[in-house]
């Protein structure tokens, strides 16, 4: 505090020296031009009071004026956004001038108008998918991701050469090893969108090195290829919430289980799983159009090949639509949260009704929300009505073809067996 006082009394010595200094010269400019200012200021002042009066005259003229209505135009300004001035950009924030003959919008400039594909919402809870939910290593230009998976193998079997095999996941026996390390950057940059990622481990033997079709005719091997994990190349439309057309090597879309082990429930994939294939050489087209819906047609060269099995190409398709289950529920359960299993349990907040539809019955379910203690999960238990239902010959199982009908709209049926009782 002591030498914030000091400045400050430095700084005003400084000021009163300044200002005797030029006193002298002031005060004779002022002497010199006391009679024209005030000569200036009755006129000012006349003018003033001039302006005051026209002002009343036409206020008083406009009062005895009635109200007029307003016109389409009228109202289509009041309900405009305001305008705003164009003022010369700065080099810190420059402010792009819209034209009709300028280029189309990159793809971030539609994701600010426009909200992207599948953000609405907190999926890395889902099997298969990144548990990241943001990427620190990232710029306007590019995202460079860095991946690391490493493994202790035990066999209950003990094989003696330490080959584990029936795992797409585990290859070795009592061993430290690297299963699967990459690094790749991926760019979405004036629409143009691309990714490569390299990879090294002894997935690959696992994996690439058991594709034939490098065996068929000549110019194409394994070696060449199973470093190489992602690598594409394509391009953005700003057409509905987006398209995306490219082309490459890409991660398999088949399957409820990612290549990547980290982005799985369970380390071990599902035998099933492990039957699906894990990359594809081809392209795909991703339009969008809506947030909550991706419609994705492929041509590939085959079922995780580099190459093709014969003369033709295959192709795929594969949709993504976001559901938001049976509706809002009480009390609500964040995404990714499991439902409470005690009291109170998410439970719908508007009623459900199962309709039998052979028999045309319906009945009140006994209970209808999330399942309990589990995530995602919608469960429905509902008392079977005393009607003479078709038994399966042989047997004493009774199927029920039966819908659910929320708010209007029915699933498709379906056959539940019951046992049956009684004679």
């Amino acid at each position: 505090m002591t030498n914030l006082s000091t400045r400050c009394a430095g700084s005003i010595a400084m000021s009163f020296s300044l200002t005797l200094t030029l006193l002298p010269f002031a005060t004779s400019r002022l002497a010199a031009q006391a009679p024209a200012t005030d000569q200036n200021m009755q006129a000012l002042r006349e003018e003033v009071i001039e302006l005051k009066r026209r002002l009343a005259e036409v206020e008083a003229k406009l009062a005895t004026f009635p109200p007029a209505v307003p016109t389409a135009a009228d109202k289509l300004s009041a309900t405009a956004p305001p305008a705003t001035a164009v003022v010369e950009p700065q080099p810190a924030s420059p402010a792009p001038v819209a034209d009709d003959a300028a280029p189309s919008a990159p793809a971030n400039t539609q994701a600010a108008s426009k909200p992207a594909p599948f953000a609405f919402g907190d999926f890395t809870w889902m099997n298969g998918q990144s548990r990241q939910k943001s990427q620190p290593l990232s710029n306007s230009f590019a995202t460079l991701n860095l991946y690391l998976d490493t493994y202790y193998g035990y066999s209950f079997n003990h094989p003696k050469d330490d080959t584990i095999v029936g795992s797409g996941a585990v290859g070795r026996d009592t061993e430290f090893q690297i299963n699967n390390a990459t690094i790749g950057v991926d760019t979405n940059y004036k629409n143009v969108i691309g990714k490569v990622t390299l990879q090294v481990g002894n997935q690959l033997a696992v994996t690439q090195d058991l594709d034939g079709t490098v065996n068929r005719g000549h110019n194409l091997s394994v070696a060449n290829n199973k470093y190489i994990g992602e690598a594409f190349a394509g391009y953005h439309f700003n057409q509905w919430n987006g398209i995306n057309v490219e082309a490459g090597y890409f991660y398999s879309y088949i399957g409820l289980e990612s290549y990547l082990l980290g982005e799985n429930w369970n380390y071990n994939r599902s035998f099933l799983a492990d039957m699906t294939p894990f990359y594809f050489s081809g392209a795909r087209v991703q339009i969008f159009p809506t947030n909550k819906i991706k419609i994705e047609p492929w041509v590939v060269n085959g079922w995780q090949t580099y190459g093709k099995w014969s003369k033709d190409n295959s192709v795929g398709l594969s949709n993504y639509l976001y559901l938001t289950g049976l509706g809002a529920v009480v009390p609500p359960v964040p995404d990714g949260q499991a439902a409470p299993s005690q009291r109170p349990v998410a439970v719908l907040w508007y009623g459900i009704t199962p309709n039998h539809i052979f028999y045309e019955s319906q009945s009140q379910p006994l209970f209808a929300g999330l399942a309990p203690g589990l995530v995602g999960m919608n469960q429905i238990d509902v008392q079977v009505p005393q009607v003479d239902l078709f038994i399966e010959p042989g047997t004493n199982v009774m199927l029920i073809n039966i819908s659910v009908s929320v708010a209007g709209a029915s699933t498709a049926g379906g056959y539940i067996p019951i046992q049956a009782t009684g004679s």
